[in-house]
């Protein structure tokens, strides 16, 4: 789905992390709290673009911009998480309408080399839709205890048509 072709009543926006409303902030926290299982530390978000449907929130993803590197060297990378539509609104193309958003504003708004993400098994082929790649690279990610390995699948989304590098992935920071 091109946002040029989202119906008028569906409004796309793209908002640094400062500037999202108080009762909206409560309720992105509340979705993520009851969709993820959050028994790890996760980097704050810097972005988020969010759907609304008539005012109302119907989809949502964070970003974070950040340093990382593959095989020691460095990498600008849109890190991507946080994905949620919600229950009522899904299997509408909410969700892939916020993705190929973020896929260009990673790339071109951000000046990233690789947006990148993690996901479960049963969700490769969702994003696989939508242009993201899976490696498969190891990679690592910082917690209070220390780097720790991560398991989920990791995909990336070239931003100059480049090949992902080989080699383990280090975020640098904690995951988003």
């Amino acid at each position: 789905m091109k946002l040029s072709s989202l119906p008028s009543y569906i409004q796309i926006k793209v908002m640094p992390a400062g500037k999202v409303p108080l009762l909206l902030r409560w309720q992105l926290w509340w979705w993520k709290k009851r969709t993820f299982r959050l028994d790890m530390r996760l980097a704050p978000a810097q972005w988020y673009i969010l759907a609304f449907v008539e005012g109302s929130l119907v989809s949502v993803l964070e970003i974070v911009r950040r340093r990382g590197s593959v095989g020691g060297d460095s990498l600008t990378l849109g890190l991507l998480g946080g994905v949620i539509t919600a229950p009522r609104w899904r299997g509408r193309g909410y969700g892939s309408a916020l993705l190929k958003h973020a896929a260009g504003f990673i790339c071109d708004e951000m000046g990233c080399d690789f947006g990148l993400l993690f996901c479960g098994e049963g969700l490769v082929a969702f994003y696989e839709r939508l242009g993201w790649q899976l490696v498969p690279n190891a990679y690592v990610y910082d917690q209070p205890r220390g780097k720790t390995e991560g398991h989920l699948k990791l995909m990336v989304f070239p931003c100059r048509g480049q090949g992902f590098p080989q080699g383990l992935v280090d975020l640098e920071g904690l995951p988003l």
